[in-house]
């Protein structure tokens, strides 16, 4: 668990120029002695780098790591354990995505998170961090959400959350699996964005996930597909328009929630971490030498669109990719609200940062703030 700074200094690992930073102990205390190693996996600030600074020692019947990190971060965690870490596994991206998929969350912290492999992170929260009022599990909720489910059949369950009040708007999530282990219902509940239903759209395994979400048009016909059962279930009023639809997504479900509105059934978007390098020409994971077929696309697109776009810090290839996306969207005529968080790709500023866009998108009357 992190803890008050301990005896040594560590390594000035996320440092930002201007930005305090602050000395933590990590401490592993594992339930039966063993001899292995273990690796500190911490979001933004170990994806990847050098190991050795970020393995822990042992100190007795426990395990500690002492970083120098930025006051205002926040971010995932966990702790991967093996009898030998190869010290090269961050230049391999299989060997890295095998030591992330056996990080375990601190059985000391009690928020978690979902992580990008499937998995669950805790929450590390320096002093200095953003935390949004409707994150704030004392916070009076403001509605009431009813669930409604709807069999996809091949496109799995989405549901649908409908507040207690007329809905005349609709929110589409994607990654529906990943949102529901966040407190999504509760902070929308709390949070003043108005009379707006909830689309939870699943995005399947990862295998699915980064087959579908880069491809407009099958994100296109699925989200019809959930919009018209939302609607034949009663739960989704009959005359949405375009104007009443805003979809939300982090990294490729950025990408899907972006193509929405360049496809026009979405006019508004929030877009956080995107993966807008994708070309339906270069395979996962290969650099391509132009920019994403998305961006490329807006130079022949005229969009009369509000758009959130939000990166982390310490993701620079994201940084580059949303500064590249939000300057043609501008281009295109879109109205872009830029921000960035101390964060990697990561949910932990994710969650802050939807109900921060959903602020940046609400209407210009008080009241509905």
């Amino acid at each position: 668990m992190p803890s008050s700074p301990g005896p040594r200094f560590g390594p000035l690992v996320a440092g930002a120029a201007g930005v305090a930073a602050r000395e933590v102990t990590f401490v592993w205390r594992p339930e039966a002695p063993t001899d292995d190693e273990v690796l500190l996996v911490l979001a933004g600030v170990t994806d990847p780098t050098a190991l050795d600074p970020v393995l822990l020692r042992r100190d007795g019947d426990e395990w500690t790591c002492t970083l120098l990190l930025p006051d205002d971060l926040v971010a995932g965690y966990g702790f991967a354990s093996a009898p030998r870490i190869p010290r090269d596994a961050g230049d391999d991206f299989f060997a890295w995505v095998g030591v992330l998929q056996s990080a375990v969350p601190d059985p000391a912290v009690g928020e978690r998170i979902p992580d990008q492999l499937g998995g669950t992170a805790s929450v590390l929260r320096m002093p200095g961090s953003r935390c949004h009022p409707a994150e704030r599990a004392d916070a009076a909720p403001l509605r009431r959400f009813a669930t409604t489910a709807l069999d996809l059949g091949d496109d799995g369950v989405a549901t649908v959350l409908v507040p207690d009040t007329a809905a005349r708007r609709l929110l589409i999530l994607f990654d529906a699996e990943n949102q529901r282990q966040l407190p999504v219902e509760a902070d929308l509940a709390r949070h003043p964005f108005g009379d707006t239903s909830v689309l939870l759209l699943p995005s399947g395994d990862p295998y699915r996930r980064f087959r579908t979400l880069p491809d407009r048009g099958a994100v296109a016909a699925w989200t019809d597909r959930a919009i018209t059962a939302g609607q034949r279930a009663g739960a989704l009023p009959h005359d949405l328009s375009p104007a009443d639809v805003t979809a939300a997504g982090q990294s490729y479900g950025a990408l899907a929630a972006a193509g929405l509105v360049v496809d026009g059934r979405a006019r508004a978007a929030i877009l956080q971490s995107g993966s807008f390098e994708q070309r339906a020409d270069t395979p996962a994971g290969e650099e391509a030498d132009r920019p994403g077929d998305l961006v490329e696309a807006l130079a022949t697109t005229r969009l009369d669109a509000r758009l959130v776009v939000q990166h982390g810090t310490l993701e620079p290839h994201a940084s580059r990719l949303a500064a590249q996306f939000a300057a043609a969207a501008r281009g295109a005529g879109a109205a872009v609200t830029a921000r960035a968080y101390r964060g990697g790709h990561d949910y932990a500023w994710w969650r802050t940062g939807l109900l921060d866009a959903l602020d940046a998108l609400s209407p210009a009357d008080p009241a509905a703030r």
